[in-house]
């Protein structure tokens, strides 16, 4: 009955929100159909109907939350007016996104493989690279090139996210006690020292 009363969208929305609880909770592996049905109160044949099995599940949830992120990201760029701003609103994009998500973040920390090793493997990967082009172009952009240009590009990503995203993993992870919101500013300033010190 209670099935019977939610539109479409509704029933996708609540199997993925109680998945995503699930997952978090007891592991992507330990999951099963059965508990995400008990849990979201829709049929198993509903589930199977939108999602086929568990892995598309986690697909749906993972390209949700890497398009979460971006979105983020984009938002707190467009506000940027240099080169500075932007490398500080990357980082804080980031930062505040693990905060106001953690559960999202977690599924991107151990979904993410499987994913890329699944039958949609292929799709994640020009997914990531959409944003990955977007992210370039905007330090491409004439006010920021020449703060990069002497450095190669496969580096750039990893020199501005590679402090935050381990601090965040270890966060997720329970391997350290603060939230990395406590740190933003210094995160996002030792990124950029990282940028300027380059050579």
């Amino acid at each position: 009955m209670y099935e019977a009363l939610l539109c479409f969208t509704q029933v996708k929305r609540i199997i993925l929100y109680e998945a995503l609880l699930c997952f978090t909770q007891y592991g992507i592996e330990a999951t099963t159909i059965e508990m995400i049905k008990k849990k979201s109160n829709i049929s198993i044949g509903s589930i199977y109907h939108h999602f086929q099995n568990k892995e598309g599940i986690l697909v749906a949830l993972v390209f949700a939350a890497v398009d979460d992120l971006n979105c983020y990201r984009e938002k707190y760029l467009i506000q940027a007016k240099n080169f500075e701003e932007s490398i500080i609103a990357i980082v804080l994009s980031y930062v505040d996104w693990v905060n106001d998500h953690p559960n999202f973040a977690e599924i991107i920390l151990a979904g993410k493989f499987d994913v890329y090793h699944s039958g949609y493997g292929a799709k994640l990967e020009q997914k990531e690279l959409v944003y990955k082009t977007k992210l370039i172009n905007w330090l491409s952009m004439p006010q920021n090139i020449s703060h990069l240009e002497h450095i190669p590009v496969e580096l750039i990503p990893s020199l501005i996210l590679g402090i935050t995203e381990h601090y965040c993993r270890a966060w997720l992870l329970g391997r350290v006690k603060y939230n990395p919101i406590y740190f933003r500013k210094e995160l996002a300033v030792l990124a950029l020292r990282l940028l300027e010190t380059y050579k």
